[in-house]
Parts: C-alpha cells; sequence; structure tokens
C-alpha cells in the first residue's frame, strides 16, 4: 500500500480533533483553547497569523481563567522571539511522529472498547491521567476507540484518514514485558482497518523510551512543538 508521509500541519490539525479542547475558538489571528482541566494541549493558544497580537491572546485566555499558555508550532520563529522577551520560558517540546498503517493480523493483539473499563481508568489515574483527560477523550466526535490489553491501556482516533495514539500507559508492574509494542501495533491495525492511511502519535523529547520504542516500530519524526509560559 502506497503511503504519502503528512506534514506537519496535518498532525497539529489531527492533534486538536482527536485530543478534543472543551471549545476552541479562532480570534483576531490566534485559535484560543478552553481546556476545563484536561491539560496543556486543550488549553494553550497557538498564533494563526504571524500579526496576531500576543495581548489579544492572553486577555482571552484571563477571561478563561486559564494560565496564559502558548503552543509555538514550526514557521512561527517571531512569535517565539516576543514571548520570550516578555519572560515567557519553554516547556515541554515535543515530537510528532507518524507511520503507514500496520496491516491487519488475525489475531488483534488488544481489546476496542467504545467507553473505557475500571481497568484502564486505574492504570491512567495511577500516571496522572485524571477525569478532566478522560473528559478529552470522551469529547471526540470522529472516529475513536479505547485500547486495553492486560496491564496497559491507551485511546485512539482518526481525523481525516491519519490517526492519533494517546495516553498509552503500562501498568508499573507490567513494564518491559512489550505491552507497550504490542499496544502500539494494536492501533496501528485498529487504524487500518477503520480506513486510516497513517497512524502517529506524539512524545515529550525527554521521554526518550517511549521515542525508542516508536521509532523501533517505523515511526518517523514528522515535526515539533513546545509551549512557552509565564513561571
Amino acid at each position: 500500500m502506497s503511503w504519502t508521509k503528512p506534514s506537519a500541519q496535518d498532525l497539529y490539525d489531527t492533534i486538536d480533533e482527536t485530543w478534543a479542547p472543551f471549545a476552541k475558538e479562532i480570534k483576531d489571528g490566534w485559535c484560543i483553547r478552553e481546556g476545563r482541566g484536561g491539560g496543556k494541549r486543550v488549553s494553550a493558544a497557538n498564533q494563526e497569523h504571524v500579526s496576531a497580537e500576543i495581548g489579544t491572546a492572553e486577555a482571552a485566555m484571563a477571561a478563561l481563567k486559564q494560565p496564559a499558555l502558548f503552543m509555538i508550532r514550526d514557521g512561527f520563529p517571531t512569535l517565539e522571539m516576543h514571548l520570550a522577551k516578555r519572560g515567557y520560558s519553554i516547556i515541554d517540546p515535543v515530537v510528532m511522529l507518524a507511520r503507514r498503517v500496520a496491516d491487519k493480523s488475525s489475531d488483534l493483539p488488544a481489546d476496542f472498547l467504545d467507553k473505557p473499563s475500571s481497568a484502564q481508568l486505574a492504570i491512567w489515574k495511577d500516571a496522572g491521567i485524571d477525569e478532566h483527560r478522560v473528559a478529552v477523550m470522551n469529547r471526540v466526535t470522529g472516529p475513536k476507540t479505547f485500547l486495553q490489553t492486560e496491564g496497559a491501556t491507551g485511546f485512539v482516533a482518526i481525523h481525516n484518514e491519519i490517526a492519533m495514539v494517546h495516553a498509552v500507559e503500562v501498568d508499573p508492574d507490567r513494564r518491559r514485558k512489550g505491552l507497550g509494542r504490542q499496544l502500539m501495533l494494536a492501533a496501528s491495525m485498529w487504524a487500518g482497518m477503520k480506513g486510516a492511511k497513517t497512524v502517529s502519535v506524539i512524545a515529550t523529547r525527554q521521554n526518550k523510551p517511549a521515542q525508542a520504542l516508536y521509532k523501533g516500530l517505523g515511526y518517523e519524526v514528522i515535526g515539533h512543538y513546545h509551549y512557552r509560559i509565564k513561571r
């Protein structure tokens, strides 16, 4: 099967649709997100036009009672410079990776659920993925599934033939047994069965074990982003 590598912009769009903020508004050259406690990805503002004023985004986030938090995407070096001058520090640099979906196996190595099981919720809770982040997953409206194996959990959703895997966690007592690899393979197979051409994932740059796992499965780095916040 032929595969067209997605662009960084393709993956930025996929993040927004597969890890959904409570609300999103394009306002005066900014994308403003209301996160409702769901974490940085659903709360950060990103610049849609290079002339957009930083103060406009700061005011919009203040109105939502959210910290002023900016996602810096590829292609916006001027925003980077101006935020640095205003005292915003870099946090959580992220790598976006993707590969062609895997061919379906006769034995899918995971269960695919319409809603998270109690076992999944327990693993996520122990990993700091609370009810607000589970609400993010529940808000996704496109094709999605909650992935489960014994001792591991994850979430995958599709936008424009690109699947993205989120919230992959393994029970600490079951690590180093290949469960993360098994879950990622299952996600890729499910994506292909649902018509996706690409499966993608994101990881912080400091999470070297996750990056090694993904690259070992054939994922390629597509792009990057990071956040800036006032400390």
